[in-house]
Order: structure tokens, then sequence, then C-alpha cells
């Protein structure tokens, strides 16, 4: 079952993100002259040593990504011990102290922090039988839990979607959702302010987006469901026969071969998303539509709302882009971040087996691998999870 659900989870999230603009361009975020190397500041934090005992870690992979908190001061990931002749368990190493052994855990986006970084919850196996575990305590057992699990804005309440005797359902605190013939994995999404719940239900053959007690339309597959920043509008990509289109407000758009999950605009009036022609994607934002390349994914808008971002993929590597202009290539690209005003962003980059965290231009020191990199509120620093060897660092960069 643990492969199975790895499986998954890296199909659900093996998307990176990379930056498009899809009004006037605005050229300054990405051009002019090259910044100094970031250097790092004095405030650094080692968050953890893995221990030597510990047979297999689930390190920076895809699906099994360790979770940071918001602060980006506590971390938890998971990790095998051996429990006698070819006997294994897995734990959850939250802030340095392993918890309780199962035969199973769930990490990534299995696994979350309360928004304030105070409580911890994540899916756990134990036999046949699947629960949360939140602040190492257990809850009620289910046939099987659909990742993620997610705590409300305000952490007194857990989201996630459970499956009991054939029937899937959502469960929100203590309270159980109505019943539906299946669920998605990595399809239950929380609004930003918490009050709503979505998630896509299969009902005989078809498949609806349920938000709170009410059904959308039926179509053959739905997935990517997104609230808009105010809760009040919701949009979807759904599968009809065998092309695809966006779903807002109920509506359902042009159709493509293929599309990514739509983004709102910060003041829900827009959306954007990437579509599939044929061999070849580019991203659309209302009549408009930006250049072609083998890929795109992740899009986002900045938060003054005038730069849209995903990841650009071409001939087999990652770049950013922004307005006409793509930068330089890499291996492989993490889901960029803007600063607070929206004039910088923030990625991590891959060369080889090395991974640094790039601002525009400006790179940090190298690393075997980096995640997480977030601007600070007034946008003079960004903090970033490295890990070195078996250490793993809260890692803090100038960006003045």
């Amino acid at each position: 079952m643990r492969r199975q659900l790895l499986l998954v989870v890296g199909l659900a999230i093996v998307i990176a993100g990379v930056f498009w603009f899809l009004k006037k361009p605005n050229r300054t975020a990405a051009t002019g002259a090259a910044p100094a190397p970031l250097t790092l500041a004095s405030d650094e934090q080692l968050l953890a040593t893995i221990p030597k005992e510990y047979t297999q870690v689930e390190l920076m992979g895809i699906g099994w990504s360790p979770v940071l908190s918001p602060d980006s001061r506590r971390l938890a990931y998971s990790a095998m011990v051996e429990k006698g002749h070819e006997q294994y368990k897995w734990l959850t190493v939250l802030d340095g102290k392993p918890g309780a052994a199962y035969d199973g855990v769930g990490m990534g986006v299995a696994g979350a922090f309360s928004p304030d970084g105070q409580r911890f919850a994540h899916i756990a196996q134990e036999g046949e039988k699947w629960f949360v575990v939140t602040d190492g305590q257990k809850g009620p057992e289910f046939q099987f839990i659909y990742m993620p699990v997610q705590l409300t804005a305000d952490g007194t309440k857990l989201a996630y979607l459970a499956k009991q005797n054939g029937k899937a359902f959502l469960m929100l605190g203590d309270n159980r959702g109505p019943e539906f013939d299946d669920a998605e994995v990595a399809g239950l999404v929380v609004s930003r302010s918490g009050a709503k719940v979505a998630y896509p239900a299969k009902v005989g053959d078809k498949w609806v987006a349920v938000v709170g007690t009410d059904r959308g339309p039926q179509f053959d597959e739905i997935k990517g469901l997104v609230f808009s920043p105010d809760d009040k509008r919701i949009a979807y990509c759904a599968r009809q026969g065998q092309k695809w289109a966006i779903v807002v407000d109920g509506q359902r758009g042009a159709e493509y071969d293929d599309v990514t999950p739509p983004a709102f605009s910060p003041d829900g009036a827009r959306f954007a998303y990437g579509v599939k022609h044929g061999k070849k994607w580019q991203v659309v934002q209302g009549q408009w539509q930006g250049p072609e390349y083998d890929e795109v994914n992740f899009v986002d808008f900045s938060p003054d709302g005038s730069n849209v971002t995903y990841v650009a993929t071409s001939n087999e590597k990652y770049m950013v882009v922004v307005g006409e202009h793509a930068g330089p290539p890499f291996d492989g690209i993490g889901k960029p971040n803007f600063s607070p005003d929206g004039s910088r962003f923030v990625y991590t980059a891959r060369k080889g087996k090395k991974a640094r965290v790039r601002v525009g231009d400006a790179e940090g020191p190298e690393f075997d691998d980096v995640k997480f990199p977030r601007f600070t509120a007034d946008g003079s620093k960004v903090v970033y999870l490295a890990l070195q060897g078996r250490e793993f660092w809260r890692k803090v960069m100038e960006v003045r």
C-alpha cells in the first residue's frame, strides 16, 4: 500500500513552478544587470540531523518531501527503522524527535502544519487501516485516506477525504459529509479563509465538484480545484470525452487536449491556465495566448496581479519566464514565490547533483538540495530549507 501511496503522490505533485506575465510585461523582474551573489545571514538554524540508524529516509524526493512550518522553524520528515530481521517500520520525525512507528506514514502533501505552525498532522497506516495522527494522537480508523490532510485556517479542525465500506466522504473535524462512490487523491482544497472546502467526487461513472454541500455539473473527470482569494469563486479542470476545459462558476470554457489547474488573480476577477494543442503547451488569459513550450505548469499570479507565473519546459530544461523574457535553463526548478510587493521572485534551481536558491538573476550558495524558499514579511530576506549531508538547515539570505 505504501508503494501505491508514493506513486499517486508523485503523480499528484510532480509539477514544478515557473513564472509568466500575461498583462503588460514587467521586465524589471528578470532583466538588467545581474546582482552580486547572495550571501547567508547569521540567523541560520540547524533543524535536524538524520541519525545513522534510520535505514531509509524520504528526503527531498517528489511526493515525500519534508514538511516545513509556515514560519520555517519546524521540520517534519519520515524515516524507516529496522524492527527485527527484515521487519521495518516507518515513523515521523518532528523537531528532531521520532514519533510512533507505523507500517506506513504519509508526508509531503500527506502531512501539514497549522497556519501558526503549532500543530502538525499526517496520514499513517497500520495493517489495513488508515488514520490521521495529530500532535501525536491517533484519530479514527478508515479503509483508506486520500491525501492531502489539512488543518483549517484557525488550526482547530482537520479536513481530509476518507473511505469506509467502499464509500468516500469528507471528514471536517468530527463531522462526516455525504457519501460518494469515490474521491480523488490530492483533490481536497480549503479556501484561504478556511470557510469553504471543495473536492471532486464520483457519482456512478461521472464526477462532480462538491463545494460544501453543493454539487456542480457532471463530467467524465475533474481535477485541479481552486478557490479565488476572496472565496467567492471556484474553478477547476473538467474532461468531457477526450477534451478538457476550465470550469469557472459552473460554466465550461473552450476545449483543449489538456489543461493545467487554473489560477485566479488577487482580486478574483481574472484567471489564467495552461492549455495543450497537440504536443505543445501555452498559457491562456482571456483571449490572449502565450508562446508555445514543451510543457507549462503551476500557473499563478504575483501579489499585485501584474505577473502570472508558470513552469516552462523546453528540450528537457526548465526555465523561469517573465513577460517575453525566458530565464536561464536548469535541470530542475522549484515553484517560485514573489516578494510581498511583487517586485522580485525566488525559486530553487538544480544543475546536476547540486541545488541553490535564486532571487531574480542572483544566486545563493550550493547545497545537496534546497526547498521552500520564502520572503520575509518585509521582503528583505529569503528563508529556505537546505539539505547538506545528513543535516537539515534553515538558511536565511539578505536580499535588500
